[in-house]
């Protein structure tokens, strides 16, 4: 969304937070040998194909490098690196350069007999709304506010406090808004890719904004968590694990669908819907808990990616789910492949 035209008596300004994760892997895990990269996991269905590849090979090692399989009953491939996965087993793939070998370990799974459901995603951009008027008495309070007020999905708020009014600087009050830490706004996560938009005039604040899902379809989604919780007998570890696997058995991983309410209701989401989907069950359940974002590493190469931070330990509910595993549960050091953004960095 680009900024509005800025006049003398009215500024008006669009944030933006933080857009995440637009696709996301699950297939293999890239690793990283000084300069050279090669898968050295790898989880694929059968009768499915891949085809190998080393990164960062000199060109007289890249013409000498040939491929083999330890059991191509399992999987055949090609000198050249083409995989066909045919029966179901573990097998080796060797990279061999000279002496030098690259090994993936290659784990072939029965191929889903289960036809996907057709899923219709309800994306819409809701701008109007309910209105609120904020009257605050410093501007920690006002920010407080403001921040309930958006969790209620209220879509203009009308701010009167202290140091809001012509005068007040728009890209501080935007940073302050948002921080990370100070958290004003308490349901950060679930709101930072929400956009907004803010009109300064005499003594006042009017902040107008927009958000992907409406007040009805967050009360919707929230009694079907509360619902599903309260099947969900005890605490800590033991919840957060049923919490794990009921997003694994309820949502599909499809593309398109960025929020909580398209990976449960509309039953599929990429990983933005996953991690947020996982953050608000936990905060229902009283379970502390962060969406992270960031880089993550592929089948595919690098691409944007949204994991869990959840008390203390680092979860990747989508990776789980599309590798069939529990390979990113729970873990105090950053998980393998996944790093993250300026924004994260700040709350871990």
């Amino acid at each position: 969304m680009n900024p509005r035209k800025m006049t003398r008596k009215k500024i008006i300004m669009i944030i933006t937070a933080f857009s995440i994760a637009l696709s996301c892997f699950g297939t293999s895990i890239k690793f990283l040998e000084g300069k050279v990269r090669y898968v050295k996991a790898l989880r694929i269905s059968q009768g499915s194909r891949y085809n190998f590849k080393i990164t960062g090979l000199k060109k007289k090692q890249k013409k000498k490098l040939s491929y083999s399989s330890s059991s191509s009953r399992i999987a055949h491939v090609t000198k050249k690196g083409n995989l066909t996965a045919s029966r179901v087993g573990k097998v080796k793939i060797i990279g061999k350069v000279g002496k030098k070998k690259y090994v993936t370990s290659v784990a072939v799974i029965a191929k889903a007999t289960t036809v996907k459901k057709q899923i219709r995603f309800t994306n819409q951009v809701v701008s109007s709304g309910r209105d609120i008027k904020i009257n605050a008495n410093s501007a920690v309070d006002a920010y407080k506010q403001i921040g309930k007020a958006m969790a209620n999905r209220y879509t203009r708020i009308e701010v009167h406090a202290p140091g809001f009014g012509t005068s007040i600087n728009g890209a501080k009050m935007r940073e302050s808004l948002f921080d990370p830490k100070a958290n004003y706004v308490s349901d950060y996560d679930y709101l930072s890719y929400n956009a907004c938009s803010y009109a300064i005039s005499t003594n006042k604040l009017i902040l107008t904004f927009t958000y992907r899902t409406s007040y009805n379809n967050e009360v919707a989604l929230t009694n079907k968590i509360r619902s599903a919780l309260s099947s969900m007998s005890g605490s800590g570890e033991t919840k957060i694990k049923k919490i794990h696997d009921y997003i694994v058995n309820n949502t599909e991983y499809v593309s398109g669908g960025y929020s909580a309410y398209n990976a449960l209701i509309d039953g599929g989401a990429v990983c933005q819907g996953y991690a947020m989907l996982f953050y608000k069950m936990c905060e229902m359940a009283g379970i502390n808990c962060r969406v992270m974002t960031g880089t993550a590493y592929g089948s595919s190469g690098a691409g944007n990616h949204a994991w869990n931070y959840v008390n203390g330990k680092y979860i990747d509910v989508t990776w789980d789910d599309t590798t069939r595993s529990t390979n990113y549960y729970l873990s105090r050091s950053p998980l393998k492949n996944h790093y993250l953004d300026h924004r994260s960095s700040l709350v871990v």
